[in-house]
């Protein structure tokens, strides 16, 4: 089978294509896992041309200057010559690529849309998106809830062309706990580690009150918060300055880099997030991927991602007093079997080989039908 995906976001030439693939990893991960016994192509614009192949996937960058309001011609006739089984295009932005995708195409390639974490639009776009979804044949989105925005706004006609389907998988693997420890230097009965930008979306906010709270009961427990952008800091700072039996509790980390990520996911018990909207989660499934127990708001994606709570923990959005139960719970938890839940979760429906199997039985059924 030959797959396309293509992104037509405009890429700026400010890595090379070997760092961009390597930054993304996460991503194309499920895409080296499909070509180990298919064909497949990972298109995007940009303003200097590239080709890289790397683990069988082939990776190509194309100068298209045509405006996205028009065909663009170019990369048009480098998917045709592919002779694709089926176009992944990435984002609902591209209504207008879709019609001319079937135009120029044809009827026998199957065209899917992937949802990345966009809202459901208004005026012309939605207009557009209403026809361009008579020549779809599918979306990807993390979770079907997701998905009933766009019907309900009347983007979408109706959840039936809409598949579940992971955005991203995990680069990382379990190690043995010692050994992350002796690089992280974390400490604690109960680990927990939060991973996000510090803004209101991520809602680290509700994550400390609820730690605070905890720590009334917990002495033992520690909280170790990574992130790259900081919006929220100063109020942060104020929380923790008026409560000050937590300062040592409750561990600003900062900025590291992805690769060091590793050690930290192995080093904690627990992930935690308190996130508002997702589109997926990457952090939350990394951290899965090395049996960090989840404990998650309940938004659409972490339902999805845990199989509706049948691994860790699923709290009320933006309520740190149900959040602070939560870490009760888990303290109390078999973490041995919990762990191995979610470990059997992250297989199952997270990890590369699932998330890939996932969108190549989906393209047969297609074909199919």
């Amino acid at each position: 089978m030959k797959i396309v995906f293509i992104s037509f976001f405009k890429r700026k030439d400010r890595q090379s294509l070997q760092d961009e693939v390597a930054y993304v990893k996460p991503y194309y991960i499920i895409l080296e896992k499909l070509a180990e016994s298919h064909t497949v192509t990972s298109i995007a614009n940009n303003t200097i041309a590239a080709t890289y192949l790397h683990n069988k996937v082939n990776h190509e960058r194309i100068v298209d200057r045509t405006s996205n309001l028009l065909p663009l011609f170019k990369t048009y006739r480098y998917i045709r010559a592919q002779r694709p089984d089926a176009l992944i295009i990435h984002s609902l932005h591209f209504p207008l690529q879709v019609l001319y995708a079937r135009l120029l195409l044809g009827k026998k390639v199957k065209l899917i849309v992937q949802h990345h974490a966009e809202v459901p639009f208004v005026g012309m776009k939605r207009r557009l998106l209403q026809l361009a979804h008579r020549f779809t044949d599918a979306y990807f989105f993390v979770s079907k809830q997701m998905a009933e925005a766009w019907v309900t706004q009347k983007n979408i006609t109706s959840t039936k062309k809409v598949v579940e389907v992971m955005e991203v998988s995990s680069v990382f693997d379990c190690m043995p706990q010692k050994t992350a420890l002796e690089f992280t230097k974390a400490s604690g009965t109960h680990i927990f580690l939060w991973v996000g930008r510090l803004n209101a979306n991520k809602d680290p906010v509700t994550v400390i009150k609820a730690f605070i709270q905890f720590l009334k009961e917990t002495a033992d427990a520690r909280l170790y918060m990574i992130y790259q952008k900081a919006d929220l800091l100063p109020e942060i700072n104020l929380l923790l300055e008026a409560n000050s039996h937590a300062k040592e509790s409750i561990v600003l980390i900062g900025k590291k880099d992805h690769a060091e990520m590793l050690y930290w996911y192995n080093s904690a018990h627990f992930i935690v997030a308190a996130s508002h909207y997702e589109g997926s989660g990457t952090a939350v499934c990394e951290a899965m991927s090395c049996g960090c127990i989840p404990i998650l708001s309940n938004i659409a994606s972490f339902n999805k991602m845990t199989l509706n709570g049948s691994c860790g923990l699923l709290f009320e959005q933006a309520n740190p007093q149900a959040l602070a139960a939560s870490f009760k719970k888990a303290i109390a938890m078999d973490r041995t079997l919990a762990r191995q839940q979610t470990l059997d979760v992250y297989t199952q429906q997270l990890s590369p080989h699932a998330i890939s199997q996932n969108i190549y039985r989906t393209i047969q059924q297609l074909k199919d039908a």
